[in-house]
């Protein structure tokens, strides 16, 4: 807990690092990793880290954050937490070019995460910047979430399925449409509230 507390403090300050310890923090992961430490605390500490790290969109943090999503050998919650990040420096970019970059590689490590709480939460963080996107989230991330349904799909294709791996399948599938339509839903929505707030201020200065 304290632990937690203390990286939800630096995450605060480090989008104005001046200091270089973002820097430090890609360069501490790592050696984090490549020392593959065996007394449990390492994981830990590269899960606050990437936590850390989506506060800011850098190249060299982004290229951390997606290594760890892509190395198989990861720990699990790591790989959790820096799909995570990923999706909040993403909502930082300053163009839907930067982030399609992301989201290809994203795209690219899907079979590699299927099973894992990364993965799930591949979809779930779709809607993670719901409250101030970019004008151009939903479409750019829903291409994400259609190559995870695309994937689900060609899995359920497989000959001689076991019956209860393919209802676990189309479970997936089901939750990962849900959240396409959700995305696509509150774009709608949205849509349709401003241009109904823009109609009201024409009428009104009319």
């Amino acid at each position: 807990m304290i632990a937690w507390t203390a990286a939800n403090g630096f995450r605060r300050h480090l989008a104005n690092d001046t200091t270089g310890f973002a820097r430090y923090l890609c360069q501490l992961y790592r050696s984090l990793r490549s020392a593959q430490l065996a007394d449990g605390r390492a994981p830990a500490t590269r899960w606050r880290i990437v936590h850390l790290l989506g506060s800011l969109h850098d190249p060299a943090t982004v290229q951390v954050l997606l290594d760890a999503v892509k190395d198989e050998n990861e720990d699990g919650w790591v790989r959790y937490g820096a799909v995570r990040s990923l999706a909040e420096a993403a909502s930082r970019s300053r163009s839907a070019d930067a982030a399609r970059e992301m989201f290809a590689q994203l795209i690219c490590a899907l079979p590699g995460l299927h099973g894992t709480t990364a993965f799930m939460e591949i979809r779930d963080v779709a809607l993670l910047a719901a409250s101030n996107w970019p004008d151009w989230w939903a479409r750019e991330y829903g291409v994400i979430l259609s190559a995870g349904i695309e994937l689900l799909g060609a899995k359920l294709k497989a000959p001689n399925l076991d019956a209860r791996l393919r209802h676990k399948l189309e479970q997936e599938e089901r939750a990962w449409r849900d959240q396409l339509n959700a995305l696509t839903n509150r774009t709608v929505g949205e849509s349709i509230a401003s241009a109904g707030c823009k109609g009201e201020r024409d009428e009104r200065l009319a």
